[in-house]
């Protein structure tokens, strides 16, 4: 199985709208950690797949002021990034990971 594949396949739903953020979390969030074979993925592939991953436990539907200062995003905010950083993972993966590791304890 093409992993890599499936994963962008579910992303894809996301942003095509077929999912909302509570689907894609419930299709994508379990199956990346739990089906998705480690050594399946380049480093690179797996930072940005579980980049997205880690992100959805910082959304939710409505999130207070307080929230937001402490990192929340909503979920149209979550799409915003995905899309973005998508865009910029298949435009050049390695310059998507260079960057990523770069903000690293920042």
């Amino acid at each position: 199985m093409n992993y890599k594949d499936e994963l962008l396949n579910r992303i894809n739903k996301l942003l095509s709208g077929e999912w909302n953020v509570p689907e894609f979390q419930e299709n994508y969030y379990m199956y990346f950690l739990e089906s998705v074979p480690f050594d399946s993925l380049s480093d690179s592939e797996q930072d940005f797949f579980s980049f997205l991953q880690e992100q959805l436990d910082w959304t939710d539907p409505n999130p207070d002021e307080e929230s937001r200062r402490d990192g929340w995003r909503d979920e149209r905010e979550y799409i915003e990034l995905v899309r973005r950083n998508l865009t910029d993972f298949l435009a050049d993966e390695n310059k998507w990971h260079e960057a990523y590791k770069g903000s690293w304890g920042k």
